[in-house]
């Protein structure tokens, strides 16, 4: 016998639900994933920031060679990461730029 109107409805309804937890779940697994991604990120980036920032307190302190040395990184990589941390600027102080009136 042949299914009424209401449970072709019903199981169109529950295949429809079915199908959007399986949506979700994939996308909430994608937005999770990509969050743990920014996090590493930032936290690389402090991690690097706060390298370079020791390697260029030791190069003014120690010296390339010395340093290189003494820690078995190469001088070139020393010298990089303090040059990076040298070019970060930090913008806690700097004024906000003039903002230009609306023509109008």
């Amino acid at each position: 016998m042949p299914l009424s109107a209401k449970d072709v409805r019903a199981r169109v309804r529950a295949q429809l639900e079915e199908q959007l937890k399986e949506r979700e779940a994939a996308a909430l697994k994608v937005v999770t994933a990509w969050e743990q991604v920014e996090v590493a990120k930032q936290a690389l980036a402090a991690a690097e920031a706060t390298a370079g920032q020791a390697a260029k307190h030791g190069l003014d302190s120690i010296g390339g060679k010395d340093l290189a040395s003494l820690t078995g990184i190469d001088e070139r990589n020393l010298r990089r990461a303090a040059k990076a941390a040298e070019a970060v600027v930090d913008v806690t102080d700097a004024k906000p730029a003039a903002v230009p009136a609306a023509a109008g």
